[in-house]
């Protein structure tokens, strides 16, 4: 009796997960979550909340980024401005040398690999990208998976800014509109 009570909370749990509550697949992080944001104009020490996270492919600039909204996505695009309280992180990895985009390491440099990223928070007040004064480290972006279904990995970057973004993230990808 107690096998089948489990089975049913567990098909239960699974039927009625909430959007981001990923299942752990190909090395990919359990759930998407921003622990750390901010820059200037926020300050999420205690996480990011948001409401709906994706990932896309732009083929033209050969590169892949997780967006991260605390507002309906139907209200997002890339050349709009957040307006009010809402907010957008976005988490880009690319390759400027023009080889293949794979799982490992990201840096703001590149090294020997050319494998770079980008971070960057969105605000009505302003945005911010990861930027690095004298060269000083400012962390990395690793990415355990890099497909046309999903992105997942790990960010950890603090730039000399003070801009902040440090999770572990596991999105979908969506084609590009």
């Amino acid at each position: 009796m107690k096998t089948i009570l489990i089975l049913s909370i567990l098909l239960a749990v699974t039927a009625f997960s909430f959007p981001g509550a990923e299942v752990p697949q190909d090395g990919c992080p359990d759930k998407t979550e921003l622990q750390n944001v901010k820059n200037e104009h926020v300050d999420f020490s205690e996480g990011f909340p948001h409401v709906y996270a994706y990932g896309n492919y732009n083929k033209m600039f050969n590169s892949y980024r997780a967006i991260f909204l605390n507002f309906d996505k139907s209200n997002d695009g890339d050349f709009r401005k957040p307006e009010n309280d809402e907010i957008k992180v976005v988490i880009m990895v690319f390759n400027l040398k023009g080889t293949e985009l794979t799982e490992g390491v990201y840096t703001l440099d590149g090294g020997d690999s050319g494998n770079q990223f980008s971070v960057g928070i969105e605000t009505s007040e302003g945005s911010s990208y990861s930027t690095s004064l004298n060269g000083a480290d400012i962390g990395s972006v690793t990415i355990n998976r890099l497909d046309d279904e999903r992105i997942c990995g790990e960010v950890n970057v603090t730039d000399s800014n003070g801009m902040k973004v440090i999770g572990t993230f596991s999105v979908a990808n969506e084609k590009v509109r």
